[in-house]
């Protein structure tokens, strides 16, 4: 699943840390990788409020 929507790192051998949000469709209307740190709350919150 994660190379289908591209956040896996072959280098390493697993996903790389992201947040992919779906709509009822199955659109993917938001999709974010962090390479350090961790996710903006504030961010994928708006995303969600969006939907």
């Amino acid at each position: 699943m994660s190379e289908a929507f591209g956040v896996y790192n072959p280098e390493r051998g697993n996903s790389r840390r992201s947040i992919i949000i779906i709509d009822k469709q199955g659109i993917v209307r938001y999709k974010r990788i962090y390479d350090r740190g961790l996710p903006d709350t504030n961010e994928v919150m708006a995303e969600l409020e969006k939907l």
